[in-house]
């Protein structure tokens, strides 16, 4: 017999259905009943959300009250432990909370000799992180069996300060890397005290983040604090004992047990995807360890048949871990750099590098790509979800961070939301947050350019030569692709009056994947947008003009330029940064990198080198060759060409200095220069 119930319309169903069994053996309640669900099937509740996902499965025995599943039932948002009990009599369906009020009731809607009563009982979650105190303190015993089924505590859990499990598998030589791992960590280990909406009991701030990739090691991580590489020297640098892949610091992440090396293809979150996390049933296909059929005819049905148990996901832990996939970037299309669920618990990335691992896990934390709507690059949405900011959010002095919005800086965190912008009515005056004078944002002029700017200055929307700024109002369509290239693709609009809003991420993030929903053999709402691929954010990045002045690092007053860019020959030299004065701007010109400014006439002039160690002259750009091509090293702090031994140098530090190329070797630290 199947029963469905509507208990919030369009938002919560229980689907009651009864399986008779005649050899289960009822089980006492306990008097302070822990989470559990049972695996033997008498009477099955399954509850799904308004779009037909499902949100949990539960099972109750014959003439029992006992914990019998998890689930939102009144739809206020917090999961709650269900408990059932059936004795002789008319079937009845009571709905009632923990202080045993009757909130919903379906008299006579049964069997007469198998009447249900469910009672809603909350459990507390002190820290907010979408993980039960009980479980924090004393494990998950997922089948009500004694045996604890998921050790929190051993893993480090507290129910004081939030914590998120994510296990990372991925396809052979797709290895997710140690930095790309610990600058995540670092991340969420900076997160506001507030962040998810519930403050940390212990009263500090951070999200414990766990990875758990298992006994994988990194032969470029660092051994004991070392240089990078050092888990591959054959020394044993910190004097542990061990070396390279036995030390334990050379693991990329965390070893709770999970990590696995899953086989090609993983196309986005396809039928392979889910067939590797949850195994299949005599090579039946994914879903089919969980579809209550015995598929080979062996007599055994899912999680009891022994063919099932080719998942590389424990399921005891899905009520806990999220899961992704490293994949291997041929496999990549559709979805291309990666695809994750919004609010779910899954996902797979191709490019492997932290930013995009910090994107697609956003995605499970109900975050999109301009927060809380889909509008991309938007200038005062400054997050690791905005495809402008997915490779690192830009910052003072070179260099990125990868963060969620409001980004951090060293000693505190900007605001967030960011001010409102209307393409149609936009100011120059406007500064979006002023205590942030570290991080920057990024946006398209009136010129069509990308362009990266201060969060805590004035914004040049139209791309004029200021001072002085305008107060407008300003027509300029700021949150499109740059003219050049056409990167981010999917940020490509010819718009010019949308509204666009700012988010606070952090805040606002869901720790409790579970309220969103689950299938064993789909996606539940992935991302249908087609993520940027490794490359795309490459050549993005490098088509964002990084500054307007190259300036020395030591002395700001100081910038690269010439005295009258007037012809071709003339020497590039130090001289004294002048606001507003064009002659000795320079910008770095993508994506041939060019370090190149417009002269009279209209041509376009580039710094340029006849030879190695020659003095700099102005060129036209037309004239410019391959070779005497110059990027700017965000590691480094130095510009240098196609022969990254040669940098740009000056002989002394003062004005009228000649700009020259030197051996990277003899670069000094008082000849360095800086985007500002």
């Amino acid at each position: 017999m199947k029963l469905h119930i509507n208990l919030r319309p369009l938002i919560l169903m229980i689907w009651l259905a009864l399986v008779m069994s005649s050899f289960f053996t009822a089980k006492a309640q306990p008097s302070h009943p822990t989470p559990s669900i049972m695996n033997v099937v008498q009477t099955a509740f399954f509850i799904f959300n308004g779009e037909g996902a499902q949100l949990g499965s539960f099972v109750l025995s014959r003439n029992s009250d006992e914990p019998i599943g998890i689930g939102d039932v009144n739809g206020d948002g917090l999961d709650e432990i269900i408990h059932g009990q059936r004795s002789l009599g008319v079937l009845n369906i009571r709905i009632v909370n923990q202080n045993g009020t009757l909130l919903r009731e379906f008299p006579g809607v049964g069997s007469e000799t198998q009447p249900v009563e469910i009672l809603v009982e909350t459990f507390a979650d002190r820290d907010g992180d979408g993980l039960f105190d009980a479980w924090e303190t004393s494990g998950l015993d997922i089948n009500g069996d004694g045996t604890v089924d998921v050790d929190l505590p051993r893993f480090g859990a507290s129910p004081m300060h939030k914590d998120l499990f994510l296990e990372l598998d991925w396809v052979a030589g797709q290895e997710p890397t140690q930095a790309a791992i610990a600058a995540l960590k670092a991340a969420f280990a900076a997160a506001p005290i507030s962040a998810g909406g519930t403050p940390n009991p212990d009263g500090q701030p951070g999200i414990r983040l766990w990875v758990d990739t298992g006994g994988l090691t990194d032969p470029n991580g660092m051994e004991d604090g070392q240089v990078a590489g050092s888990c591959s020297d054959g020394i044993d640098n910190g004097g542990d004992g061990t070396a390279d892949a036995n030390d334990p610091d050379c693991l990329v992440g965390d070893n709770f047990g999970g990590g696995n090396a899953v086989a090609r293809p993983i196309g986005c979150l396809d039928n392979a995807f889910y067939a590797a996390k949850n195994g299949t049933e005599a090579g039946a296909g994914a879903g089919s360890c969980s579809d209550s059929t015995d598929n080979d005819g062996d007599g055994l049905v899912d999680s009891l048949d022994p063919d099932c148990r080719n998942a590389q996901f424990a399921p005891q832990r899905k009520l806990v871990f999220r899961y992704g996939i490293s994949g291997h970037p041929g496999d990549r299309n559709p979805c291309g750099g990666g695809q994750g669920e919004i609010g779910g618990n899954d996902f797979v990335e191709y490019n492997h590098d932290a930013g995009t691992i910090m994107h697609e896990l956003g995605h499970t934390l109900n975050l999109r790509h301009g927060g809380d709507v889909n509008n991309n690059c938007k200038p005062n949405y400054v997050s690791v979800m905005n495809y402008d900011q997915q490779f690192g959010i830009p910052r003072a002095g070179g260099g990125t961070i990868i963060d969620y919005s409001p980004p951090r800086f060293p000693g505190g965190r900007g605001i967030a939301p960011l001010p409102t912008l209307v393409e149609n009515n936009l100011t120059e005056l406007v500064v979006l947050d002023a205590t942030d004078a570290i991080n920057r944002f990024i946006f398209v002029d009136a010129n069509g350019n990308k362009v990266q700017t201060p969060i805590n200055m004035s914004v040049n929307w139209n791309g004029d030569a200021d001072p002085p700024f305008e107060a407008g109002p300003l027509t300029v369509n700021i949150d499109t692709s740059s003219t050049p290239g056409g990167f981010p693709a999917r940020c490509t609009n010819a718009q010019t009056n949308s509204v666009l809003t700012g988010y606070d991420d952090w805040t606002n993030i869901a720790l409790n994947f579970r309220r969103f929903g689950d299938a064993a053999n789909a996606p539940v709402n992935p991302v249908v947008e087609r993520e940027p691929t490794l490359d795309e954010l490459r050549r993005a990045r490098e088509e964002v003009i990084t500054t307007s002045f190259i300036v020395s690092k030591t002395d700001p007053s100081l910038c690269m330029g010439v005295k009258h860019m007037v012809s071709e020959g003339a020497n590039v030299q130090l001289f004294e940064c002048t606001a507003g004065d064009v002659n000795k701007m320079w910008t770095i010109n993508p994506p041939e990198r060019h370090i190149c400014q417009a002269g009279e006439g209209g041509l376009v002039y580039c710094i340029d080198f006849r030879a190695g160690t020659v003095d700099a002259i102005v060129t036209e750009r037309a004239a410019f060759k391959d070779n005497q091509r110059w990027r700017y090293d965000f590691s480094n702090f130095k510009f240098h060409g196609n022969d990254p031994d040669l940098c740009l140098d000056v002989e002394t530090q003062v004005p009228n200095s000649q700009v020259k190329v030197t051996q990277c070797e003899d670069f000094k630290r008082y000849q360095e220069f800086e985007l500002r």
